[in-house]
């Protein structure tokens, strides 16, 4: 099993920090190493913990997440640095991107969709709000059965074969199978690969 990547959290709402560690760590994906409620705090952080991604509120004591994202990312070997927003503009979008920062979360993203772009941010990707930055789906008609869609959704909650197939009262043979014919269907390798191609599809 992979060592789980390392996330520093930014939020001027203890209680929101305190409900989105609550997510991250609940499947061993993820593990937090620092919280703040300030941009200052946060980059001490950064500095201490050297994360592999940096989520960062917009809106908080100085500096704001625009410009500590901006501090961070001339750091050398700096993290992922996302955003996190209750704004969901184009034009906030396009200054994200054009800071060279890595994503951008709204900040009622489900558990689901969380976790799936994080993982891809890890993994080297970009993330932004679907309608901005989300290519094209193919024409090509592709369908899940039932069972795989079942079997998705597993995937998306980071649940093992092991506890899927406990789930579903069928064997770890027949769960992989699924997980190789999705893949299949998808044209994807990697997990990551994975549920970014279901999420663009509404999948999951």
């Amino acid at each position: 099993m992979s060592a789980p990547t390392t996330i520093v959290i930014a939020d001027d709402h203890q209680l929101f920090i305190d409900g989105l560690r609550g997510i991250l760590e609940s499947d061993g994906a993820f593990r937090v190493v620092g919280t703040a409620t300030s941009g200052a705090t946060a980059l001490a952080l950064v500095h201490l913990h050297r994360p592999a991604i940096a989520l960062l509120d917009i809106h908080m004591p100085p500096p704001n997440g625009l410009d500590l994202g901006r501090a961070i990312k001339q750091l050398p070997a700096p993290p992922k640095v996302v955003i996190l927003s209750m704004n969901q503009s184009p034009s906030l979008t396009q200054r994200i991107k054009g800071l060279g920062l890595d994503g951008f979360l709204v900040k009622n993203t489900g558990s689901a969709e969380l976790r799936i772009a994080l993982l891809h941010i890890a993994a080297g990707g970009k993330w932004f709000p679907r309608m901005t930055n989300m290519q094209p789906i193919d024409e090509e008609d592709i369908t899940l059965t039932v069972r795989e869609h079942e079997v998705l959704r597993g995937i998306a909650l980071g649940k093992s074969s092991q506890a899927m197939a406990e789930q579903l009262s069928i064997s770890v043979r027949t769960v992989e199978t699924h997980r190789k014919n999705i893949n299949q269907k998808l044209g994807t390798t990697k997990v990551s690969e994975l549920l970014v191609a279901a999420q663009r599809r509404g999948w999951v």
